[in-house]
Order: structure tokens, then C-alpha cells, then sequence
């Protein structure tokens, strides 16, 4: 699985892909003050945007308007932010492994998903995993897509190329 970018006419995309097929495209509109994105998952169209007076709630809607999933920060600068998707309720939690990770988990603590900043031969990247514990293709796609939402500003920040990412399944 891997996340490979694009840049076409002024908007950033990213397609991720696995074993030679497509599993999901974000496109992020940066003309605004913050990211918002469009994700097509199968043949599902959904929208990430922030909202709220400090930007730090997340909602992500289908393609009617209809609300499918939420992030919360639970506190404004804390490193814990809560995911509402599907009638379930995972956590995301940064922290420093030695490099900067992205964790989201589920209520038994069970890895889901990680995203990770690395290092290969002074080369900086990042590296996703994805742990197969009891989550269903469609929610574990809308997982991968909220990771990514959120772990894609640090990746490009600290990565040198941050084009290609690597995942382990």
C-alpha cells in the first residue's frame, strides 16, 4: 500500500494504492486558510472539512451533505482527538516514537492504523501500517483517509520527498 502524489492544475492529490489498484483519492484544496479535501473511496464521494471557530473539528460528509463521521480534539491542545465514524468511536493519538507518530486505535487499545515518520538512508519519508484487528474495508478506508487528512501537513513539513509512502499490511 502505498501513497503516491500529484500536483495538477494548482491541486494536491494524493491516490492510494494497492498491489497495482486503486483504493482511494484525496484531492486537498489549498486556496483556503485550511485543508479541505475531497476523497473518493470505491464509488463513494466524500468531503473532509474543518469547521468550528478554531478549525479544530472535522467532519467528514457524503456526498448529500449527511455527516458520516466527526473529529473531536478532546481538549484544544491536546495530542488525544476522538473519531465518531460509523457508529463507532476510535482515538487518534500523536506521539514521538523516536519520530513523530500518528496512531489510531480502537476502544481495546488494538492498533489500527499508523502513520510514521522515517528515516532510510538520509532519506526522510513516512511509513504507513495497517493492523488487519476486526475493522470492516469501508472503515478502515475512511480510517486510512482521516489518517492521512491529518498526518499529510506533518509528512510534508518533514519529509525532504514525501512523493512516495511505504505501508506494511
Amino acid at each position: 500500500m502505498i501513497w503516491k502524489k500529484e500536483l495538477k492544475n494548482n491541486r494536491l492529490a494524493y491516490e492510494l494504492i494497492n498491489n497495482n489498484s486503486l483504493i482511494a483519492r484525496m484531492v486537498f484544496d489549498t486556496n483556503k486558510s485550511y485543508y479541505e479535501a475531497t476523497c473518493i473511496v470505491g464509488d463513494f464521494l466524500y468531503t473532509i472539512e474543518r469547521n468550528g471557530f478554531w478549525k479544530t473539528r472535522i467532519q467528514l460528509k457524503e456526498e448529500n451533505g449527511r455527516v458520516a463521521g466527526t473529529v473531536i480534539q478532546e481538549r484544544i491542545h491536546s495530542r488525544k482527538w476522538r473519531i465518531n465514524i460509523l457508529n463507532r468511536t476510535y482515538y487518534i493519538h500523536y506521539h514521538n516514537n523516536p519520530l513523530l507518530e500518528l496512531v489510531i486505535y480502537d476502544e481495546n487499545y488494538s492498533y489500527l492504523i499508523t502513520y510514521k515518520l522515517s528515516v532510510d538512508d538520509d532519506n526522510y519519508g513516512a511509513d504507513v501500517e495497517v493492523h488487519n484487528v476486526g475493522v470492516t474495508n469501508q472503515e478502515k478506508n475512511l480510517l486510512l483517509m482521516l489518517g492521512w487528512y491529518l498526518f499529510m501537513p506533518i509528512a510534508q513539513e518533514n519529509a525532504i520527498d514525501y512523493a512516495m509512502f511505504n505501508s506494511t499490511l
